[in-house]
C-alpha cells in the first residue's frame, strides 16, 4: 500500500471527490474560533516586538542599536534556533506519553504567549540594557512556541480543510495585527515619553495573554465531526496510535 493511500484512508477520503467545505459548521465551530483567537494573539504580539520595539529602545532608552549589531540580532539569531527545536520537542513530548495532544498544544502556547506578556510588561520598567535584552530574547524566543499550539492545532481538528482553515485564520491574525503600530501612534504622541510605552506595552501584553487564554480554555485536539464525510472521525487517542497523521 502506498503512503498517499494510506493516509487518505487513515482520514477517511478514500473515493472522494469534490468535497464540499461545511462553511455553516466551521463559522460556528468553538474549537475554530479558539485557533482564530491564537492566530490574532501571535500575530498581534509577532508584529508589535519587530516593529515597535526598535522605536522604544531607540526613542527611550540610552541603546544605540544601529551601532550595536549584536544587540539587534541577538533575540532573533537564538529566537531561530529554539524555533526548529519546539516541533521535535513537542512531538517526541505527545509520542512518548509525557502528555496528551490537547495538553501540549496548551503548554506551548502558554509558554509562547504568557511568558512574552510578562516580558513586554517588565520591559517597560528595565533600565539596563543587559536586562532589556534578555527580555528581548526571552519574549521573542519563546514566541515562537506558539506554533506548536495554535498553528499545528488546524491539522489536529481538520486534516481534510486544515490548508482552508489556516488560510483564514492566518488572514484574520495578520489583518488585525496592522491595527498594532496604528495603536502605538495613538498612544505614544511622544516616542521619548516613557510612561506612554509603558501603556502601548501593558495594552499589548493583555492582548497577547487574553487570546491565549482563550484558545487554551476552548481548543481541541478531537478531528471535529464536521471534517469527516462517512463518520470516519479519528479521535485524539486514535491518531495518537498512529504515529503518522502526526
Amino acid at each position: 500500500m502506498s503512503e498517499r493511500v494510506y493516509i487518505e484512508q487513515s482520514l477517511g477520503q478514500d473515493n472522494l471527490k469534490d468535497v464540499k467545505i461545511p462553511w455553516k459548521a466551521i463559522i460556528t465551530s468553538l474549537p475554530y474560533w479558539a485557533i482564530i483567537a491564537g492566530a490574532i494573539g501571535e500575530a498581534w504580539g509577532s508584529t508589535f516586538l519587530i516593529t515597535e520595539i526598535p522605536t522604544y529602545i531607540s526613542k527611550v532608552t540610552d541603546i544605540d542599536i544601529e551601532k550595536n549589531g549584536l544587540f539587534s540580532s541577538a533575540p532573533y539569531i537564538v529566537a531561530t534556533i529554539f524555533t526548529l527545536l519546539y516541533g521535535p520537542l513537542a512531538d517526541y513530548l505527545i509520542l512518548k506519553g509525557y502528555t496528551s495532544r490537547k495538553t501540549c498544544r496548551r503548554l506551548f502556547h502558554a509558554a509562547g504567549a504568557f511568558i512574552p506578556s510578562l516580558a513586554l510588561v517588565w520591559l517597560a520598567y528595565e533600565e539596563t540594557p543587559v536586562g532589556i535584552a534578555i527580555l528581548l530574547i526571552v519574549a521573542i524566543t519563546l514566541n515562537g512556541a506558539m506554533f506548536c499550539g495554535h498553528n499545528v492545532n488546524h491539522i489536529d481538528i481538520s486534516p481534510r480543510f486544515s490548508g482552508v482553515l489556516f488560510g483564514i485564520s492566518n488572514g484574520i491574525g495578520q489583518t488585525l495585527a496592522i491595527f498594532a503600530p496604528l495603536l502605538v501612534d495613538f498612544i505614544v504622541l511622544d516616542e521619548t515619553d516613557k510612561a506612554l510605552w509603558r501603556t502601548m506595552f501593558i495594552i499589548a501584553a493583555v492582548i497577547y495573554a487574553g487570546t491565549a487564554a482563550f484558545f487554551i480554555v476552548y481548543l481541541s485536539a478531537d478531528r471535529q465531526w464536521w471534517d469527516s464525510a462517512e463518520g470516519k472521525i479519528n479521535t485524539e487517542a486514535q491518531i495518537e496510535d498512529n504515529p503518522k497523521l502526526i
